[in-house]
């Protein structure tokens, strides 16, 4: 019989699972007979092609067989579907249409579309479904989702686009889009860093039509550790200690970190638009010829939080800029 995982966390269930709720002894979630994942079995490795697609072939009939020939508790009736026989055309396309109706005559169309749903389950490519959630093609999961994330996976968040939109992003200016972001994740988020490349002279990014521009921000929460410790610990040996956003393509991708050094009680960073930044070393003769800059926005113990920006195109050195107001650090 097909291993089973728990619908939530993944984790191996006992073959009573297959006839009777069961609960998961990691994360305590009652599976109920359906909801239970049967996990198709895979062909040993060192196996020729040829051995390999027999074995694939022999573990998708067994599949076919246990799911829905023999049927399984709390299924209905199985559903077979006879093909009338058809005139078969030219012997050009003749075997295709003959192999299609022998196939669909012998096991049924029903089965044969389960069947070909099971080998997509094989080869689909990896990343697609994170445990616990399914993303779609142009779609992605709510800011909200994060609460529950337990991979380590990085998933696409389907948010709106910030104010400006995103062939003008200012990190500084649109820092509290990217907070509304993180506190659906956790409402006490605290932003630990932010980095940006490829920035222009006017303070923003162009996260649209420049394909190597990145934003980039790590977020703290004290709610989300607690959180982690109370839901994730009989489950992963590490808790949820931080959020990493990055921008870039028009995206918004979240990825989860876990068992990392996190600070609570940092301050909330109230930051001038960069581009308020840039004219603040335009005006001092600090700021370099260059059509793009790099920076990181780094909480000081001392000034607070500041800017440390520079050219990528010069050596030159450019002073600390504290974001509250603009001033020059020495």
């Amino acid at each position: 019989m097909p291993a089973l995982e728990c619908r939530h966390c993944g984790a191996p269930l006992p073959e009573a699972a297959a006839s009777g709720p069961v609960t998961c002894p990691y994360c305590q979630t009652v599976n109920e007979p359906t909801a239970a994942i049967p996990r198709p079995k895979v062909p040993p490795p060192g196996l020729s092609p040829k051995d390999q697609k027999e074995a694939f072939k022999e573990a998708i009939k067994e599949e076919i067989e246990q799911r829905f020939l023999q049927g399984r508790p709390g299924q209905g009736p199985q559903v077979r579907v006879q093909i009338p026989a058809v005139q078969v055309g030219p012997r050009k396309a003749g075997g295709c249409l003959a192999s299609l109706k022998s196939c669909l005559t012998t096991c049924g169309c029903l089965t044969v579309l389960l069947g070909g749903a099971l080998v997509y389950g094989f080869l689909k490519e990896p990343g697609t479904v994170v445990r616990g959630f399914k993303q779609t093609l142009g779609g992605g999961l709510a800011p909200a989702d994060l609460r529950g994330l337990q991979d380590r996976a990085p998933v696409t968040l389907k948010v709106a686009p910030p104010p400006e939109g995103w062939s003008a992003f200012d990190p500084g200016r649109d820092l509290p889009w990217l907070l509304a972001q993180a506190r659906a994740w956790a409402p006490d988020a605290r932003l630990r860093s932010l980095q940006v490349i490829r920035v222009r002279p006017d303070g923003t990014v162009d996260l649209l039509g420049d394909r190597a521009a990145v934003v980039g921000a790590e977020f703290d929460s004290a709610l989300a550790r607690d959180r982690s410790l109370n839901t994730h610990a009989q489950s992963h040996a590490q808790i949820n200690t931080g959020l990493a956003f990055r921008l870039a393509r028009g995206k918004l991708e979240a990825r989860l970190e876990w068992g990392g050094s996190s600070r609570s009680g940092r301050p909330d960073c109230a930051a001038l638009p960069l581009k308020a930044i840039f004219e603040h070393l335009k005006a001092a003769k600090r700021l370099p010829a260059s059509p793009l800059f790099s920076g990181t926005l780094i909480d000081d113990p001392s000034r607070g939080w500041v800017w440390a920006l520079q050219s990528v195109a010069t050596a030159d050195p450019m002073p600390r800029v504290r974001a509250e107001d603009g001033a020059l650090i020495r």
